[in-house]
């Protein structure tokens, strides 16, 4: 099924927009890192973009020796400026083009790589020896081979390097192409793999080991009144960018979804669609992901195939026999199915396999985290889904420095155009996203936020406390999480980009709305998260199902908390919302923040569809450690009335917000 109109738009078409950059300095407790906006590098011209920044504050142990590697490449733009011009009327209002969707093929011919040029790329890096496949809207490309093979294409060599207790693969010196090769850059060719991380906590012991069930949620947020007014999302189909494996029903096997459904008797049949990346241009380099065929404890010592590298982590190399669920995986794919009953639900997971040279396996495999971005350009080339689900990130420090912000602003701006609504866990650090560990050191104790939950493009989703009794019903008022509850060991994230600007749907007549901060960004105002939350407090938790089939075993009851989970649960909420309205809605903002406040002020239909919530900070211990009482708190952000940068406008109750936004 295919959502998209077609629209043709001017050559024309196009002005810059933002992509920006940091030379920063650091300060404890604020945001006054120096801001740059340089010019938009993935139009060519500019050598090949990668995260030097990163690697010059690393430390190069020796050089690096493993036999395959799969990176992506990212091919010259067209019209990189257009395409984030045309992202943002789409989304508009008051635009022409508001709501015009393309398709990937149309995207291709107006922004990304030209034929010719997507092409030629392909050749080059074939000439060496590597295999690289693609999609259908040119943008990226996935390169796979040895390490001699990714050496001579790139003119360089790699080395092992450490930051902060970061071991990862890196050029050693400056990448590059021969100047008439329309390559412009790689976000991963220095290769890390604990870049992104998960936004979700286990559930701390007090009683509700295994979380609040289901109906409780349901009950919770109205999604109950939803289903009694008939709205089930069914007519949405709802993909997950997969960080690992899940367990899928069969004839055989049984799934995790299913058996929650089972265990809680919850409402719908839906099931789990698995799509592995394939590409759909090119030599293959993806093949189907591993069942899951053990748990973690019965597998967490395997070493890579081919052989014990000590630099690289076992985590990283799925094989046949032992592929162990992540959680993640399975607070996506359960809270979207139990919430969004009558949905379909697309699991998006991405496997590249071993080399296999002089007919032994070589190197280590890839899978889920490793190539989200694969995924998600995946998800551009079906078009398929209606909403998409992202539970994790890295902070915006780390992104910035890696070239990330850079390199997946163009693949969220494609998913609007074609009308998904992408939603993204805030994170878990609180206001200090930097302390993942993932960022220079010195910058752990600033104010930072994370990405992708700050794209314009992408819907932000913070966490929130709530106290429920067993029918579903508050006993309590709602806070934010984070210091209340988890002593600043944990917090919904949010906060002001440092990087992104303040798109339309945040501003009531060129300015922010009520309680938005305009930050030092360097087109201010910026970005503020996040937009919406929902229930994330990993001292309830929600149950979540893991290794139900006893194949697998033992079966486990899990609590699990974080933004991970608020994430899904508001990805199940707005598949409701289109299941009412019939077609896609594209990125939720310009729908929601309205209900929020206009240009005549607070809207009088706020309170009957958002919960304000008024109190709790998401400060967190210095240096991300809580000592012996007293410990050292940095200040947060705080709840208020109104948009706040803990919770965003607030709490959305699922009934009330379909009729507001489809009228049903």
């Amino acid at each position: 099924m295919r959502h998209a109109r077609a629209l043709w738009l001017p050559a024309a078409f196009g002005a810059a927009l933002l992509l920006g950059g940091c030379n920063g300095a650091h300060s404890t407790g604020t945001s006054l890192l120096p801001r740059t906006a340089p010019p938009n590098l993935l139009g060519g011209g500019f050598g090949f973009q990668y995260g030097a920044d990163f690697v010059r504050q690393s430390r190069l142990v020796k050089p690096a020796s493993f036999p395959s590697l799969g990176i992506d490449v990212i091919v010259k733009l067209q019209n990189p400026n257009g395409l984030l011009q045309y992202a943002a009327a789409v989304r508009d209002p008051k635009s022409a083009f508001y709501r015009r969707y393309l398709t990937p093929e149309q995207i291709a011919d107006r922004f990304f790589a030209t034929s010719a040029d997507y092409a030629a790329a392909m050749k080059y890096l074939e000439r060496f020896g590597l295999r690289v496949s693609g999609w259908k809207q040119r943008y990226m490309l996935h390169v796979v081979g040895t390490q001699q093979q990714l050496e001579q294409a790139f003119s360089t060599k790699f080395g092992v390097y450490q930051h902060a207790g970061e071991t990862f693969f890196a050029p050693m010196t400056a990448p590059s192409v021969p100047k008439d090769v329309p390559i412009v850059g790689s976000e991963n060719i220095v290769y890390r793999w604990k870049l992104y991380q998960p936004s979700m906590k286990k559930a701390q012991s007090n009683g509700l080991l295994s979380g609040y069930s289901p109906q409780q949620i349901q009950e919770a947020f109205d999604y109950i009144g939803a289903y009694n007014s008939g709205f089930t999302g069914n007519g949405a189909t709802v993909g997950i960018i997969g960080t690992g494996p899940v367990s899928l029903q069969s004839s055989t096997h049984l799934g995790d979804l299913v058996a929650m459904r089972a265990i809680y008797h919850t409402i719908g049949t839906n099931t789990i669609n698995l799509v592995p990346v394939s590409g759909t241009v090119g030599g293959q380099t993806w093949a189907p992901p591993p069942a899951v065929t053990a748990t973690t404890s019965q597998c967490s010592d395997f070493p890579p195939v081919g052989g014990s590298n000590p630099d690289l982590p076992p985590s990283v190399s799925p094989t046949s026999t032992c592929n162990p669920e992540d959680g993640e995986a399975q607070i996506d794919t359960e809270q979207i199915g139990v919430l969004a009953p009558g949905a379909t639900i697309d699991f998006y997971l991405g496997y590249t396999p071993n080399l296999v040279i002089n007919g032994k396996p070589q190197g280590y495999s890839a899978q889920g985290l490793l190539v989200w971005q694969d995924e998600v350009q995946q998800a551009i080339n079906d078009n398929i889904v209606d909403v998409l689900s992202i539970s994790f990130g890295s902070d915006e420090q780390a992104a910035q420095m890696d070239n990330i912000i850079a390199m997946e602003q163009p693949a969220f701006a494609a998913l609007e155009m074609e009308g998904v609504s992408v939603f993204a866990s805030s994170g878990d650090n609180g206001a200090y996203a930097c302390q993942d560990g993932l960022a220079p050191p010195q910058y752990e104790n600033d104010l930072c936020v994370s990405y992708p939950a700050t794209d314009q493009n992408v819907t932000a989703v913070g966490g929130v406390t709530t106290p429920l009794n067993s029918a579903g019903q508050l006993v309590g008022p709602m806070t934010a999480w984070g210091e209340t509850t988890s002593g600043g060991l944990g917090g919904t994230g949010g906060g002001v980009s440092a990087y992104i600007s303040m798109p339309s749907y945040q501003m009531v007549s060129g300015h922010p709305m009520d309680g938005m901060q305009p930050g030092s960004c360097p087109q201010t105002p910026c970005r503020n998260v996040p937009d919406v939350s929902l229930e994330a407090d990993p001292n309830t938790g929600v149950a979540t199902v893991m290794n139900a089939d006893p194949t697998i075993g033992p079966a486990q009851i899990v609590g699990f908390g974080g933004t991970s989970v608020a994430a899904p649960e508001m990805a199940a909420m707005w598949a409701l919302v289109k299941g009412a309205f019939g077609s896609r809605l594209n990125v939720a903002g310009p729908k929601i923040y309205p209900l929020y406040q206009t240009i005549t002020g607070i809207n009088p239909v706020y309170p009957s569809i958002f919960y304000d919530v008024l109190y709790g900070s998401n400060g967190q211990c210095y240096n991300a450690t809580c000592p012996p009482p007293p410990p050292t708190f940095l200040p947060g952000q705080n709840s208020g009335v109104g948009y706040d940068l803990t919770t965003g406008i607030g709490v959305p109750f699922a009934r009330a917000l379909i009729k507001n936004v489809t009228n049903r």
